[in-house]
């Protein structure tokens, strides 16, 4: 049985109550998403990443495809979950054209990056600071990308290493870290934040867990604990739907889900937090109820729904697919030129190739922003991987 989340000595009011989402009032379940539509869904995400990408390895930030024309603004994270994204794609099924285009985005970042005493930062062009988030995810697409099999191996774990040494450099003795960093000498000066101590998280373990790089399990499994205490407990007790621990849920729920099946001493606990955060993403979040693109809640959620299943929970795993059938399913239908379009999408049709694939940040908001996409082609690659191992029944 799922324990419900304590939050400092309160237990928050989660129930699991099976198949019936407690945070739709008793609606029935949705009917279950069929796996060719995922499918589709994955494969038109990421020809909208590969046609997005541009010629020096960055992306299209934002693209409106009522109006067909870039708007401006970028974001150094965002370029680099881009990146991360297609690693994850590729490692789900390796090609050429993904490889090559990986490695384009490696150029991008690397022709941007500054190494002092051994340690990368990249100093991203029209940013006046380092973003600990953007080091972090270049890291994650090198590991992925690594764990394919395809990536130059020597020099992918020389660009790895320095990476992580930096982000190491930002870790704090509480273990948090710095959130921003001075380009000119690459030391920390910005506070935590939930979203970048998360994304570091991750990739300190994976890093450790895939590519033997032992250094950082320690540092990644005392991080791991003053993280939950921070983002989760204390924010929680502050404020029941803490944006804080919005902003950590899905990079703490994959760090933990890593951490839990990573068979290392002392990660017991791990597979419980995944699990009490995806109550808490659903009942007191309320994801179902929100008007923008939750794709994050998903990434969170789904690897609940497989912690549930490694338990034998199948009251928890009930739960969540409910929620992840009715939620992922309407965010597909926000997906330009995919197999669900809504009505919005329907009325304005496009065989634009710069936006078939691209999914939209809400029912009717004709902007398509990479990372929007990027979060959403994760989660449903997890969803389709964990879910539907046995078509029809999940198990």
């Amino acid at each position: 049985m799922v324990r419900a989340p304590l939050v400092a000595g309160r237990v928050l009011a989660v129930v699991a109550t099976g198949a019936i989402s407690i945070a739709r009032g008793g609606v029935a379940d949705p009917p279950r998403i069929p796996a060719d539509v995922l499918d589709r869904a994955i494969a038109l995400n990421l020809e909208f990443m590969l046609n997005n990408q541009k010629e020096a390895g960055n992306f299209t930030y934002e693209y409106d495809f009522v109006r067909r024309r870039e708007i401006g603004g970028d974001s150094s994270v965002r370029q680099a979950g881009a990146l991360w994204g297609l690693s994850l794609i590729h490692l789900r099924g390796p090609s050429d054209r993904t490889a090559a285009a990986i490695r384009r985005g490696m150029a991008f970042f690397e022709r941007a990056g500054v190494v002092r005493d051994g340690r990368r930062l990249i100093r991203y062009p029209g940013e006046d600071e380092v973003k600990t988030g953007c080091i972090a995810l270049a890291a994650l697409a090198l590991i992925d990308f690594s764990r394919s099999g395809a990536a130059p191996a020597e020099e992918c774990r020389m660009q790895l290493g320095q990476y992580l040494e930096f982000l190491v450099s930002l870790r704090g003795p509480d273990g948090l870290f710095h959130g921003t960093a001075r380009p000119g000498d690459g030391l920390g000066d910005g506070g935590p934040s939930p979203y970048s101590d998360g994304e570091a998280l991750l990739a300190l373990v994976k890093a450790a867990k895939y590519l033997g790089m032992t250094r950082y399990r320690d540092m990644a499994l005392a991080s791991a604990e003053a993280m939950h205490a921070e983002h989760v407990v204390a924010a929680l007790k502050r404020d029941p739907d803490s944006d804080q621990t919005k902003g950590f849920y899905q990079w703490g729920s994959m760090a933990f889900y890593e951490l839990a099946t990573s068979g290392w001493a002392d990660v017991d606990r791990c597979a419980s937090r995944v699990i009490d955060l995806a109550h808490w993403m659903i009942d007191v979040h309320r994801t179902l109820e929100r008007a923008r693109n939750t794709g994050y809640a998903y990434e969170g959620i789904a690897h609940a729904w497989e912690l549930a299943r490694l338990a034998g929970d199948r009251v928890a795993m009930a739960k969540f697919e409910s929620v992840i059938q009715r939620g992922l399913g309407r965010l597909l239908s926000w997906q330009v030129g995919g197999p669900l379009q809504n009505g919005y999408l329907r009325f304005h049709p496009t065989q634009d190739t710069r936006a078939v694939g691209g999914v939209m940040n809400g029912a009717a908001d004709p902007v398509l922003r990479i990372d929007v996409t990027q979060h959403q082609a994760h989660a449903t690659i997890l969803v389709r991987d964990f879910l539907y191992r046995d078509p029809g029944t999940g198990l």
